[in-house]
């Protein structure tokens, strides 16, 4: 009960103690893309395989945790660079779980970076690169932890919720599935078998893959079944 109700006070408050900053878009002539020359307080991240994240801090005070304008690059070549509408993505260096990069063969690689999306949960920009080059962009939950074997097959899960939704009562709950990720050759994919099973056994049904305030579940055993389902993740994470 003690983590659900720690999981809960986290969430909740991030609904009343974050405050959208407003940022004032560049006029940029060139609308798709940011300038090559900007430098300003710029952050490297050194990963493996010869990849680099570049970011600065333009828009925002020296000692800002957030960074924006993205860019990735590999010996030296850039790969990457945030549009003009990505520029007010504020990229979070401070869980020492990200950024993760990933080899699946020789030339095709994983990246993930963590978004705050204040005052909603934060959530992950994932990057599959082949050959150098961007193949596939899209949006992933923050994860509870490493990856682990959750499900005792030959693979290991990432576990993450995607959405926050508010605490209604001891015996009601809004519906907010655990998404359960799992590492294959191909690169980091959604298991759609366990996180259906679950979710299931913790909701009664599987009610899909994103979180509604239009689905309350009324069983005052759900809010310990996600209790335990939580603690079993963070324990295996470890």
């Amino acid at each position: 009960m003690a983590i659900r109700k720690l999981f809960i006070f986290i969430l909740s408050a991030s609904f009343f103690v974050f405050v959208i900053p407003v940022k004032a878009q560049k006029n940029y002539k060139n609308i798709n893309s940011i300038p090559k020359n900007v430098k300003h307080n710029n952050k490297t991240i050194k990963l493996k395989y010869g990849f680099q994240i570049i970011v600065n801090k333009e828009g925002e005070p020296l000692d800002s945790k957030y960074y924006s304008h993205l860019v990735i690059k590999r010996h030296g070549k850039t790969i990457f660079r945030d549009k003009l509408k990505d520029t007010l993505n504020e990229y979070e260096f401070k869980d020492k779980l990200y950024p993760i990069i990933d080899s699946l063969n020789g030339n095709t690689f994983e990246i993930l970076v963590e978004v705050n999306d204040r005052p909603s949960k934060s959530y992950l920009r994932y990057f599959k690169i082949v050959n150098d080059k961007i193949l596939k962009i899209k949006e992933l939950p923050t994860f509870f932890g490493k990856a682990a074997n959750l499900d005792n097959d030959s693979n290991l899960e990432y576990a993450g919720i995607r959405d926050l939704v508010e605490f209604i009562s001891e015996e009601k709950v809004y519906y907010n599935p655990i998404l359960y990720y799992e590492i294959t050759s191909n690169g980091i994919v959604l298991d759609s078998v366990l996180t259906i099973r679950k979710n299931k056994y913790i909701y009664g049904r599987f009610m899909g893959f994103r979180s509604s305030e239009n689905k309350v579940v009324s069983n005052k055993k759900t809010n310990l079944k996600i209790d335990k389902e939580i603690a079993r993740i963070m324990k295996a994470c470890k």
